[in-house]
């Protein structure tokens, strides 16, 4: 399947990309998204029930925590990112 981004022009690819002010929070607020690192591995010890191991680190704040199994993993990363509050855009006044 080829996705959309793929299909158009490089040059009309790149205008787009560059025009994007949603990709640098403005002063004050947070980051709309959010840059995570996984470290992978397995405890070669027990090639039977060998465990996987995640190591996950979030960037921006340098926590650092660790997983021997998927569900928590994927409950962290979505608590994380909506525990990041946006201000709310300006309503117009009536």
């Amino acid at each position: 399947m080829i996705s959309t981004n793929q299909t158009r022009p490089r040059s009309e690819r790149e205008t787009h990309m560059s025009n994007d002010t949603n990709l640098q929070p403005q002063e004050g607020m947070q980051p709309r998204s959010q840059l995570f690192t996984l470290r992978l591995w397995r405890d070669t010890g027990q090639p039977q029930t060998a465990i996987p191991y995640i190591q996950v680190r979030h960037v921006l704040t340098g926590e650092t925590r660790y997983y021997s199994a998927w569900p928590p993993l994927i409950d962290y990363l979505i608590n994380k990112l909506d525990a990041f509050h946006y201000p709310q855009e300006p309503s117009e006044a009536p």
